[in-house]
């Protein structure tokens, strides 16, 4: 993905850049949990991935985890691809979060709870559409999947739910 000039220093202008090792603070607009926000290309990022992007020439393939624990960092070098459950282990070893997640948690088609499966949630979200004039296809969806709740069909398309794919 290229960037043009403007753009990268428009992410620049947003970042306290200290030493190699310190953390790089994003001082623009963060979310409710402290990660950066930033919009490019009319697409929004959490700045910490974009940083990680520009650094690695990719986005991370799941997560992008800090190793510093600071949600606001952007330094690359305390960025790191990692999944689900490594985020769930840092988490809970650094007593950190509001307490949805623990290492004992149970995801996906491990979960007992469910009737669907991976693909399943895939094809879900590819074939949503929600348009302006005509509502979705959400209640054909959820006939098709068993899905009786309308939040939990939210959940999914939100990725609140199954976010691990």
């Amino acid at each position: 993905m290229e960037f043009s000039e403007e753009q990268l220093n428009k992410f620049w202008s947003f970042i306290e850049v200290k030493t190699e090792d310190e953390c790089w603070e994003w001082i623009g607009c963060k979310n409710r949990d402290g990660y950066g926000l930033i919009q490019v290309n009319k697409v929004r990022y959490l700045s910490h991935r974009l940083s990680y992007l520009l650094a690695n020439d990719e986005l991370p393939t799941d997560l992008c985890l800090h190793s510093c624990d600071n949600p606001p960092c952007v330094n690359p070098k305390h960025l790191r691809n990692g999944t689900l459950e490594q985020n769930v282990e840092d988490r809970v070893a650094r007593g950190r979060g509001r307490g949805q997640l623990t290492t004992d948690m149970v995801l996906g088609v491990k979960n007992p709870n469910t009737n669907l499966t991976e693909e399943n949630v895939k094809y879900i979200r590819q074939h949503y559409k929600k348009t302006h004039y005509h509502g979705s296809n959400a209640k054909e969806l959820m006939k098709q999947f068993g899905i009786k709740s309308k939040s939990t069909f939210h959940n999914i398309i939100s990725r609140k739910t199954w976010s691990h794919i």
